[in-house]
């Protein structure tokens, strides 16, 4: 592991405080299948809501693409997966047992249901960083510290925009016709997040040679 630079903001310093916690300092690996549904939460930008129900059969490994169903009365969509998301999910799928059923994320008692979301919120709690000075609603604030590090990276506030809020810039779409606007808001998406994750690889002191990246193995199934 890279030594990890000091981070500079306020953004920095809670994802440098989330990633640290839920991470084992020897190998960089996360700790346990509720530390990879938090990272997964934090590298993608989607909600706890979006996260834990996530399927087996929604992930693309061969092109790198969660197709992520109808949700809360939301339309379905695609959205890019970077290589450290793929290897977040790599890693929840090497905690799964034999009773597990189709969700990457199982129930804590009940197997064939999707893991609560009380059960993140307990995680951060007995993780003492939440609620506290720095984190004091995760679901807020590790998406809005997400963002933030986005555009101090540089990346274009129509682009945040697209990844954030799926929302795209319409004058643009008038003069590029052919481009469909669920087309541009997935490029656009996978523009912000391969910066947002060389910004918080740098944060937390990753690069794609660590252990995080190596193993597990995909299933075939897969």
């Amino acid at each position: 592991m890279l030594e990890v630079p000091a981070p500079q903001s306020t953004h920095s310093r809670i994802i440098l405080t989330v990633w640290s916690t839920f991470t084992r300092a020897d190998d960089g690996l996360p700790i346990s299948r509720e530390a990879c549904a938090i990272l997964l939460f934090l590298v993608t930008v989607r909600p706890p809501s979006y996260i834990l129900p996530i399927r087996l059969d929604e992930i693309d490994f061969r092109k790198s693409i969660w197709n992520v169903p109808e949700r809360d009365g939301k339309p379905a969509y695609r959205l890019p997966l970077t290589k450290l998301a793929v290897a977040l999910i790599r890693q929840a799928h090497s905690f799964r047992q034999s009773r597990d059923g189709d969700f990457l994320f199982p129930g804590c008692f009940n197997r064939q249901i999707p893991m609560a979301q009380t059960v993140l919120s307990r995680t951060f709690r007995r993780a003492g960083i939440a609620p506290s000075s720095l984190i004091r609603r995760p679901a807020y604030d590790l998406p809005a510290a997400a963002a933030w590090v986005m555009m101090e990276a540089g990346v274009k506030s129509g682009d945040v925009n697209a990844i954030i809020h799926r929302t795209s810039q319409h004058e643009l779409l008038r003069r590029e016709k052919f481009i469909r606007e669920e087309d541009w808001i997935f490029e656009r998406s996978k523009i912000a997040l391969e910066a947002f994750e060389e910004a918080l690889m740098s944060i937390v002191g990753l690069t794609y040679s660590d252990p995080l990246f190596r193993s597990p193995r995909f299933p075939q199934s897969w």
